[in-house]
């Protein structure tokens, strides 16, 4: 019997976002990531960390809704992972 195949869906926000969904069915796993083509090889003297400053912001539960944070939970409850890098 054939496996299925994994299955990449791609594409670009209207704010220039790239977000990539991709269905491994062998593992019973989907892979999600949301790109931002801008980061510290972007930044200069004056902005220098700003990205890395931002990352560590948006990741930060402390600063997600209420509505974030149980979603987040339920997920992290399921088994799902989350991580940020610059």
């Amino acid at each position: 019997m054939a496996m299925p195949s994994e299955t990449t869906i791609r594409t670009v926000l209207g704010n220039g976002f790239q977000v990539r969904l991709k269905r491994q069915p062998q593992q019973r796993t989907v892979n999600l990531g949301l790109f931002i083509a801008h980061g510290a090889e972007d930044e200069d003297l004056d902005t220098n960390g700003i990205a890395h400053y931002i990352e560590h912001v948006f990741f930060n539960p402390n600063h997600m809704s209420r509505q974030a944070k149980k979603l987040l939970n339920t997920l992290l409850s399921a088994g799902a992972l989350y991580e940020a890098y610059t």
